[in-house]
């Protein structure tokens, strides 16, 4: 039975670049806004004939539908993002360029704007505000021996980006980041058979690390970083059958088990602050439904919406199979004598 050790040093650092000042925000922008409303949009993506992606959005509050245009092709992994400004949500997708990875995002004028950040078998580490000024930035991830190696260009498509790299976490941890009031920081997962479950956080403004002891984590695998109010840092993890997802709501710091809910349907999980309840909700997309989870109340919410790719502001992934895991590996299966 293999187990995810938590090495005897909680991790090794190494920041290459100048920390950056802190930046104050009141409050955090709402996820996948793409009318500047406040509020998350309901965002999918089609696949169009000719192997582009084309984007919309619906307002859940007006209902009106949102021609997003197109950018990217089948294959390339979405990184929608507040890439340009604080208030609304840009599309864009990240695709392999020889040894490289090219990130593009559509402007509201139709440009197509395109910078090479990252190597092709790098972890595409989308959706995350590190300096806490508003605007996304860009991160990969990448194994080196045992250790994790992040890349981060600060705004990347900004005026003038800045770059960064810390060696933080281990190659059996599992790597994402964690919305906080502010800024977001770095963190790597570690989820031990047993449940035993570890954090391990990076704020990348301060140059200091941190591991939180969370509770047994109810699934082993990667969850959805998210809000659950202005103050409180929170995980989803989820369950899906054929036909429910279980959620289960985490908070990150005192660690305890918020709550449990059951959707009735099976889909793409997405998250966004669609609802006028504080913090964000988890939503399950199928067919041509949004359920969204109302967690102050305790309801579950309905929309209409496109029957599209749904999809939202976070995404972690890659393109080779060396990256880092998306959930621990399989204990061994023991020999017949």
């Amino acid at each position: 039975m293999k187990f995810l050790q938590l090495p005897a040093i909680l991790c090794s650092l190494a920041v290459s670049s100048l920390l950056l000042p802190t930046f104050t925000s009141s409050a955090a922008a709402a996820p996948t806004d793409f009318d500047g409303d406040g509020k998350s949009d309901f965002a999918s993506v089609e696949i169009i004939p000719d192997g582009a992606l084309k984007f919309t959005a619906r307002s859940l509050e007006t209902g009106n539908l949102i021609d997003l245009g197109t950018v990217g092709t089948s294959g390339n992994h979405l990184i929608a993002a507040k890439w340009l400004d604080t208030s609304s949500t840009t599309v864009g997708a990240v695709a392999q360029s020889g040894e490289n990875l090219e990130w593009s995002i559509r402007k509201t004028s139709g440009e197509i704007t395109a910078k090479t950040f990252g190597r092709s078998t790098d972890t595409v580490v989308s959706g995350a505000d590190l300096n806490g000024n508003g605007v996304a930035d860009g991160i990969v991830v990448r194994v080196e021996g045992r250790r994790l190696t992040w890349e981060i260009s600060y705004d990347l498509f900004g005026q003038t980006p800045s770059s960064g790299r810390v060696a933080f976490g281990f190659s059996d941890e599992i790597p994402l980041f964690i919305r906080r009031n502010g800024s977001d920081a770095l963190a790597t997962l570690s989820i031990a058979r047993s449940g035993a479950t570890a954090l391990r956080v990076f704020n990348t403004q301060t140059g200091k690390a941190r591991r939180i002891r969370l509770v047994r984590a109810p699934v082993a695998s990667r969850p959805h970083p998210l809000r659950l109010s202005a103050t409180t840092t929170g995980l989803a993890y989820t369950q899906t059958s054929l036909t429910a997802t279980i959620i289960y709501y985490q908070s990150v710091d005192p660690s305890t088990v918020q709550s449990e809910t059951v959707i009735n349907a099976s889909g793409t999980v997405v998250v966004g602050d669609f609802l006028p309840s504080e913090g964000e909700e988890v939503a399950v997309h199928s067919g041509t439904k949004l359920f969204i989870h109302d967690r102050v109340g305790d309801a579950v919410v309905e929309k209409e919406v496109e029957s599209g790719i749904a999809f939202d502001e976070i995404n972690i992934n890659s393109f080779s199979s060396s990256a880092p895991p998306s959930s621990p590996p399989p204990a061994p299966t023991p020999s017949t004598p």
